[in-house]
C-alpha cells in the first residue's frame, strides 16, 4: 500500500465538554452542531476521494476515503471504498481486505489540481466552523459550544489567526500558543521526546548462565546473557551483542516507573527473556512447543510471548530499537500490576505506561502501538506508512477516533487496539511532562484506589488537579491541537508535480553508502518485485544455485561472476519485465547487487537512482538510494530531500527507475539561521548523510526556548568569556550541553557560529551528524542559539550502517562550510583541534578498530569509551599532539557485519594553517 507525503491530517476535535443545556431550543437548533458540520465534511471529501481514484491517484484517494470515514463513521461511499460490505441496515467490516491495494497511484498532471480542490475544502471547514461558533456566541448559548467549535478549527489549522483570537491564544515568536501551553513550550516541554539524563544512565549488568530450559525447535542451547540488577537477564539466539544493552534498557525502565509513580514499589516477575531476531525463527520456536501454539496468531504484532511451560519469554526483534521496546514495555508493564497485587484492572494503564516509559527512554516506540498492520474488524483509523507517531495521534484526537480514558480502562475481553495503546501511551507520558508530581499523583492514586476503573479513574484524576476524568481527556486534547505537529499538506507554497526522465547509466559502478550495502550476502531467497527466489545454499566455495519462479522454469546456476535476469512484475499489472542482477564471490560466500541504474537531472541537479536493496524496485524509500550533483555516496530515498536552499518532494519513483516524481518549495529557514543550515548541511552531505530539512514549527520552539535559557539560567553570549577557554567545562554556558531531547543551546552570536563550535565537540558533533535525523531546526533569541532534531517515522527501520567518519577529506580540505578543520578549533579539545568521529550501527555493525597512520606509523591516539560520549557506537580519536598542517593522514577502520570482517581506509587531510 502505497502513500503519497505531505498528506492532509484532517483535524476535529470532538467536544468532551459538558451536555449543553441552552435557554432557548430554537436558538440552539439554529447554530450548526459539530456533528453536523463533521457529516457534511466528510461527504464532500469522499466524493473527491472519487475523483482522485479515477485519476489514477490511489494514494491520495485513500487518504481522503480514511478521513471520510474517520469524521463520519456511516458515511457510504467512504466505506464501500475501504471494504465494507451492507449488512442490512448496518455494516460488516472488511475481512481480508487491504484498503487501496492495487489501486493504480501514477496520476501526477492531475494531483496538483486534486491536493489544492482538497485545500479548499479544509478552508472552508475552518470557516464554517469560526463562523458557527461566532452564532453561537451571539445567540448567547453557553460558552463551551463556541469554544468546541473554535478548537476543532484551531486543530484542522493551528496557523489560522481567526479561531485563535477569539480563544485568546496569544503570538509569540512566529506562532499562536494557548495560555495554558505557553510556559510548557518555552521551557522545552512541549512535544520533543526522549529523557537522555536516564536513556544513558549507567547499570553494572552481570553475565547471565545460559538456562537450563531447552527449546523445541532450537538444536543447541540457549547462549549465555546478561542480567540486570532487579529487572531480569536477556539472551539472544540472534545477536549476543544486544543482550547488555537490553538488559540495561530493562533496569532503565524500572528506574523509570519508580521516578514516574515518586517511589518504589513492588517488582513485577523477573522474567528470562530469549531474543528472536526475525519472524522467521520465532515462527519456528512457537509452532514447535505444542504448549505455545496457542499464540501463534499473536506473532507478527505482538513482540513479547510465553514460550509455553518453558518459563522463557520470546522476545522478537529485527533491530536493537525493536528489542528493547519489547523490553521496555513489558518491564513497565509487569512492574505497576505488581504495585496493584496483580489487579487486572489495572493492567491496561501498564501497558500504556509502558509506552510512555518507551518514549521517553528511546525516543519513540516502534512496537504494537506503533504498528502500520491492518487488522481484520478495526473500525478506526490506522497509522499509516510513514506517519509520525505525533501527527498521527493528532489525527486520531481530532477526528474523534481516539478513546477516553474511561474506555481504554474498561475494556473487556480483549487487549488494547494499536491505536488505543498510542494514545494512553501519549496521556501518561503528557501527564508526567505537564506536571511530574501531579502526574505520579495520577498513578500512584489509580494503583490505590478502590472500586471499578471507572471510579478509580476519577479518584486519580481529582488527585491530578482536574475535576473528573472527562477534563482529563479534554486538556490533553487541547494539548495535542495545540502543539503537536501537522503534517504538511497541499501545494500552497511548492511548485506542480514534475516528472524527471531518467535513463539507464552506460556503466554502474561500485556504490559507496553509509546505509543500504549494495551488495547482499545470497542466502535462502532473493526477492525481487515481490517474487521470492530461492536459492539452494552453497557449499563454500561451489556454485550458487536458483530455483524457477514460476512453475516450468528451470533453475539458474552460476559458477562464475556474471550477471542474470530475474523477471519482476510490473507495478499495476500488464506482464512482466527483467532486471539484471550481477552474482560475484566474496571469499567463500556469493553476493548479489543490482547491476542496473538510472541518471537524468532533478531541477539542475544531476541525480542517479540505485536499487540497493535488490529487490527489483528503485522507488523503496528508507531502503534505495539517490546520488545528487555526481557525489560519492547515495543518500536513502526520501519523502523529503533538502538540497541547497529547497526542499524537494518526491512523491514516487517508478519500478523500472525511469521516472521519477518530484516537486519543490524554498526552505523555511531565513537570514542567518539559513546561513547556518546551508553550512550544516554542507558538512553533513559531505559526510555521507542526507541534509536536515528546516521544520518551522519546530523553529517557532527553539526561538521561545532561547529567551527561556536567557531569562532563567542567564545563558547568555560573552564574547570573552575566560571560562570558554577551559576545555573541562562541559555545561550549556560553556560548551552547549544537550537540553533536553535532541536539543543543544549555546551562548555564541550567530547561528554560523554556534554550529562551529558544536562541530568542534564530540558529543556535540555527533547530534548534528545524527545518521537517523531527517528534520530539525535552529533558533536564536538575546544571545542564545537553540538546535533540535526532530524523530521522524520511515517506510522502514533505519538501515545505516556505517561506518562514518567525520570530519571527512572534503570537509577538511575546504573548511568553509562552518570552518571547522583537524588544525584550527575556536573549541579546542586537548589543544589538538577537531577530534575524528567514528560512528556505526550498534547491532547491526561491531566496530573492532580504528587508528590513524601517518606514512605507514601509527599516529598516538587516546580512544574515548562510546558510554563518556553517550553515544552506542560512537567512537572519538583525539590525537595526543597536534596534526600536521596541509597533512594527509591515514584512517583505517575494521569493522565486522554478519560475521564478516572489513577493512576501510579513509583519507583524512588537515586543512593548511
Amino acid at each position: 500500500m502505497r502513500r503519497a507525503h505531505g498528506f492532509v491530517v484532517l483535524l476535529v476535535v470532538t467536544g468532551l465538554s459538558p451536555a449543553m443545556a441552552p435557554t432557548d431550543a430554537r436558538a440552539a437548533d439554529a447554530v450548526p452542531s459539530l456533528e453536523s458540520l463533521r457529516h457534511a465534511y466528510a461527504d464532500r471529501l469522499a466524493a473527491l476521494g472519487e475523483d482522485a481514484r479515477g485519476a489514477h491517484l490511489g494514494a491520495l484517494a485513500l487518504r481522503l476515503f480514511d478521513d471520510a470515514n474517520a469524521l463520519a463513521p456511516d458515511q457510504p461511499v467512504a466505506r464501500a471504498a475501504l471494504g465494507w460490505t451492507r449488512d442490512g441496515s448496518g455494516w460488516k467490516p472488511p475481512v481480508n481486505v487491504i484498503p487501496g491495494d492495487g489501486w493504480a497511484d501514477d496520476g501526477e498532471p492531475e494531483l496538483a489540481r486534486l491536493e489544492k480542490k482538497e485545500s479548499q475544502l479544509r478552508a472552508d471547514f475552518v470557516k464554517q466552523l469560526v463562523a458557527a461558533a461566532a452564532a453561537a456566541k451571539t445567540k448567547k448559548l453557553p460558552a463551551d459550544r463556541a469554544e468546541e467549535l473554535l478548537w476543532a478549527a484551531v486543530a484542522i489549522d493551528p496557523s489560522d489567526p481567526a479561531p485563535r483570537k477569539a480563544l485568546g491564544h496569544r503570538e509569540i515568536g512566529g506562532r499562536f500558543v494557548a495560555p495554558e501551553h505557553e510556559t510548557m513550550l518555552a521551557a522545552g516541554l512541549g512535544p520533543t521526546p526522549g529523557d537522555e539524563a536516564l536513556a544513558s544512565s549507567s547499570v553494572e549488568t552481570t553475565e547471565a548462565a545460559s538456562p537450563v530450559q531447552t527449546l523445541a525447535g532450537w538444536p543447541d542451547p540457549v547462549p549465555k546473557g546478561a542480567k540486570a540488577p532487579t529487572a531480569g537477564q536477556v539472551h539472544s539466539l540472534s545477536n549476543t551483542r544486544w543482550v547488555k544493552e537490553g538488559a540495561a534498557h530493562l533496569e532503565r525502565a524500572r528506574r523509570w516507573l519508580e521516578g514516574a509513580i515518586g517511589a518504589p514499589g513492588e517488582v513485577g516477575a523477573a522474567y528470562a527473556f530469549v531474543h528472536a531476531g526475525s519472524l522467521a525463527v520465532a515462527r519456528t520456536l512457537v509452532t514447535s512447543d505444542p504448549n505455545a501454539r496457542g499464540v501463534v496468531s499473536f506473532l507478527g504484532f505482538r513482540p513479547i510471548l510465553v514460550l509455553g511451560n518453558t518459563g522463557l519469554v520470546l522476545a522478537v526483534g529485527e533491530t536493537p530499537l525493536a528489542l528493547f521496546d519489547g523490553l521496555v514495555t513489558t518491564r513497565v508493564e509487569n512492574d505497576l500490576v505488581a504495585r496493584a497485587a496483580g489487579d487486572d484492572s489495572v493492567r491496561w494503564l501498564g501497558e500504556c505506561a509502558g509506552v510512555a516509559a518507551a518514549i521517553r527512554l528511546l525516543g519513540t516506540t516502534v512496537g504494537f502501538a506503533a504498528t502500520t498492520q491492518v487488522f481484520a474488524g478495526v473500525t478506526g483509523p490506522i497509522r499509516r506508512v510513514g506517519e509520525p507517531l505525533p501527527a498521527f495521534v493528532r489525527r486520531l484526537v481530532a477526528t474523534g477516533s481516539d478513546p477516553g480514558l474511561e474506555a481504554l480502562a474498561t475494556q473487556r475481553d480483549r487487549r488494547l487496539y494499536p491505536r488505543e495503546l498510542l494514545v494512553g501511551g501519549f496521556v501518561v507520558d503528557w501527564l508526567l511532562r505537564r506536571d511530574a508530581p501531579k502526574g505520579a499523583a495520577f498513578l500512584s492514586t489509580y494503583l490505590a484506589s478502590k472500586g471499578g476503573p471507572a471510579e478509580r479513574l476519577t479518584a486519580a484524576a481529582t488527585a491530578a488537579g482536574f475535576a473528573s476524568t472527562r477534563a482529563v481527556d479534554e486538556a490533553f486534547r487541547r494539548f495535542v491541537a495545540d502543539l503537536e505537529p501537522v503534517v504538511p499538506s497541499g501545494s500552497a507554497s511548492k511548485s506542480p508535480w514534475k516528472i524527471a526522465q531518467l535513463s539507464p547509466m552506460k556503466t554502474v559502478g561500485l556504490v559507496t553508502s553509509l546505509y543500504v550495502p549494495q551488495f547482499h550476502r545470497v542466502s535462502g531467497q532473493l526477492w525481487l518485485g515481490g517474487r521470492p527466489y530461492a536459492c539452494d545454499a552453497p557449499v563454500a566455495g561451489g556454485p550458487v544455485r536458483f530455483r524457477g519462479y514460476g512453475r516450468g522454469d528451470g533453475p539458474r546456476t552460476s559458477e562464475k561472476d556474471g550477471e542474470f535476469p530475474f523477471s519482476v512484475a510490473r507495478e499495476y499489472g500488464g506482464g512482466d519485465f527483467d532486471v539484471r542482477v550481477e552474482l560475484s564471490r566474496e571469499g567463500e560466500h556469493w553476493v548479489a547487487r543490482r547491476a542496473e541504474g538510472f541518471e537524468g537531472s532533478l531541477d539542475g541537479h544531476p541525480v542517479a537512482a540505485f536499487d540497493l536493496d535488490v529487490d527489483g524496485r528503485f522507488g523503496s524509500f528508507g531502503r534505495d538510494g539517490l546520488v545528487f550533483d555526481h557525489a560519492d555516496r547515495p543518500v536513502p530515498l526520501e519523502r523529503e530531500l533538502a538540497l541547497g536552499s529547497k526542499v524537494y518532494e518526491i512523491r514516487r519513483v517508478g519500478p523500472d527507475g525511469r521516472e521519477l516524481a518530484w516537486r519543490s518549495k524554498p526552505t523555511d529557514a531565513k537570514g542567518p539561521e539559513l546561513e547556518a543550515w546551508l553550512a550544516l548541511n554542507d558538512v553533513r552531505l559531505a559526510s555521507g548523510l542526507p541534509g536536515l530539512v528546516f521544520d518551522a514549527e519546530s523553529a517557532m520552539g527553539t526561538a521561545m526556548h532561547a529567551s527561556y535559557l536567557f531569562a532563567n539560567h542567564g545563558l547568555t553570549f560573552t564574547p570573552a568569556d575566560a571560562a570558554r577557554e577551559d576545555s573541562t567545562k562541559t555545561d550549556a554556558t560553556v560548551v552547549g550541553a544537550r537540553v533536553a531531547g535532541h536539543c543543544l543551546a549555546a551562548d555564541e552570536p550567530t547561528p554560523r557560529a554556534a554550529i562551529r563550535r558544536w562541530l568542534a565537540s564530540p558529543r556535540e558533533a555527533a547530534l548534528l551528524l545524527d545518521p537517523d535525523a531527517r528534520r530539525g531546526a535552529i533558533g536564536t533569541a538575546n544571545g542564545v542559539v537553540v538546535f533540535v532534531t526532530r524523530d521522524e517515522a520511515h517506510d522502514a527501520p533505519s538501515e545505516f550502517r556505517g561506518p562514518l567518519v567525520y570530519p571527512s577529506a572534503d570537509v577538511v580540505a575546504d573548511p568553509g562550510a562552518c570552518g571547522v578543520d583537524l588544525v584550527r578549533s575556536d573549541r579546542s579539545f586537548a589543544g589538538s583541534g577537531c577530534p575524528i568521529l567514528v560512528r556505526v550501527s550498534p547491532g547491526r555493525v561491531e566496530l573492532l578498530s580504528c587508528r590513524l597512520e601517518l606514512a605507514g606509523a601509527e599516529v598516538a591516539t587516546v580512544r574515548f569509551d562510546a558510554t563518556s560520549i553517550g553515544m552506542a557506537g560512537l567512537v572519538a580519536l583525539v590525537p595526543k599532539a597536534p596534526l600536521k598542517p596541509a597533512t594527509k593522514y591515514q584512517l583505517v577502520v575494521e569493522t565486522k557485519a554478519d560475521g564478516v570482517a572489513s577493512k576501510r581506509l579513509h583519507v583524512v587531510r588537515t586543512a593548511d594553517k
